[in-house]
């Protein structure tokens, strides 16, 4: 497919803001991509889970009325409403425009309940995740955010996206109602230096959903931390 045809939305995940999606979108409009960034509303105090598949369902139905091919780029906390996205997209869109839907690249991602929790184990364990109290009840808040998303980069390099980091309003579960995504091609990208979503889980989560997977030797926000390798990445799967 052509990159000119095809946009990119880039779904980032829980904590994170358009901030730290844009180090990619230069990278990948350099390849051809039309980039759509797409924070979690649930990152911006902007709602909950609801509010994260609107919007995502929003960005889908914009760039395909646009005649536009559309991948999505679904990070860690943002597979499961990116998943209900594109159930409630193919459900209700005829097959020519549901085949538009080309890729969904699932990053250091989760999709299934157990599989969250896994993440969120691992999470209080290694002192990354505090949850609200008080008046911030429903809220998570992000810790040690250098040695959990940005291992792979310097303390100053990483500090304007550590500072960057807001409150996460929890979803109580996740509510994909079914597996009528899998319908779409799947590609798992598979984080190494992962502390977030240890690599062991993410190849676990792949295989759970018989994704392919590619590999990339960075932490948990390669969009961040190694754009241009990201972008290329992301044009190899899509240019496949």
């Amino acid at each position: 497919m052509a990159p000119s045809n095809t946009s990119i939305i880039l779904c980032s995940g829980a904590w994170h803001n358009e901030h730290h999606i844009k180090p990619a979108v230069p990278a990948l409009e350099k390849a051809g991509y039309s980039v759509i960034p797409r924070p979690l509303a649930s990152a911006l105090s902007k709602g909950g889970w609801d509010e994260d598949v609107a919007a995502f369902e929003s960005a889908i139905k914009t760039e395909l009325d646009k005649g536009q091919n559309v991948a999505l780029i679904l990070h860690s906390a943002a597979g499961p409403p990116g998943c209900e996205a594109v159930n409630n997209i193919l459900s209700s869109r005829g097959a020519a425009q549901s085949s538009k839907i080309v890729e969904l690249i699932f990053v250091a991602s989760f999709i299934r309940d157990d599989e969250r929790d896994a993440i969120t184990a691992n999470l209080f364990e290694s002192g990354f995740l505090r949850l609200g109290t008080g008046s911030d009840e429903g809220t998570l808040f992000a810790e040690n955010g250098h040695r959990a998303f940005f291992n792979d980069m310097s303390v100053a390099d990483a500090a304007p996206y550590i500072d960057g980091l807001g409150a996460q309003t929890a979803y109580a579960s996740l509510g994909v109602t079914s597996e009528k995504w899998k319908e779409v091609s799947l590609t798992y990208m598979l984080c190494g230096q992962d502390n977030v979503a240890k690599p062991d889980v993410q190849e676990w989560v792949a295989k759970n959903h018989g994704m392919d997977v590619v590999r990339i030797n960075a932490a948990h926000d390669p969009y961040v931390s190694q754009p241009e390798e990201f972008a290329r990445l992301v044009d190899q799967i899509l240019s496949a």
